[in-house]
């Protein structure tokens, strides 16, 4: 485990938040909600992520909010999701990093797979398969922007069936005003977000509603 400093804490969430500046960062994409609204833009997070400074700075953020958690209760291990409709996801392009700072084993929830036992792939260990090492399991997701948490809701799911729990997840963006936090709670789960937006967005004079 290589845990990063207070100061390279702070200097990592200041400069992730001088992000929101760059062009291309905040990106427009007319979008209807299942609450009935509309999202008209949406936080892209894999710019910041070609970077490599930006990259550390993102796989900081994430490791002293998973290092809290794993300080407060048990956390077996973290899981990215696969998107059902594919494409690059921040987290997954993340988990390598956030697993060697924080010294904590990740997988990889695939949303696409109709098999139970292959939506986590899990390697045999000792002949066992993947449901039975995730058997009791306490798990945190982490994601990158999520809107309204409908793709966080179906990995729950997920990992239900292949036996583990999840207890928090970690977002790097959020829009609170249309995330189902909620049924996450209801489900005993808690979601923190590295960045809330549009509040953190304004704070840096980017205007967004």
């Amino acid at each position: 485990m290589i845990t990063p400093t207070g100061a390279q804490i702070h200097r990592a969430y200041q400069e992730c938040l001088a992000y929101f500046k760059r062009p291309g960062a905040i990106k427009t994409s007319v979008r209807s909600l299942k609450s009935g609204g509309k999202a008209e833009w949406f936080f892209d997070v894999d710019p910041l992520l070609n970077d490599p400074v930006g990259c550390r700075n993102a796989t900081f953020l994430y490791v002293e909010c998973l290092e809290k958690l794993a300080r407060q209760q048990r956390v077996d291990c973290f899981a990215s999701i696969g998107k059902a409709g594919g494409g690059t996801v921040g987290a997954i392009r993340l988990a390598g990093a956030v697993s060697i700072y924080s010294g904590i084993p990740n997988v990889v929830i695939r949303l696409d797979k109709k098999i139970v036992t292959e939506q986590i792939k899990l390697p045999p260990v000792d002949g066992r398969p993947g449901k039975e090492q995730l058997q009791g399991a306490k798990i945190v997701i982490i994601t990158d922007h999520s809107t309204t948490a409908t793709e966080i809701l179906k990995a729950v799911q997920v990992v239900k069936r292949n036996g583990g729990e999840v207890t928090d997840v970690i977002a790097y963006s959020t829009i609170p005003s249309e995330l189902r936090k909620q049924e996450l709670e209801a489900q005993g789960i808690n979601i923190h977000s590295l960045y809330e937006l549009p509040r953190d967005a304004r704070s840096v004079g980017i205007g967004i509603e």
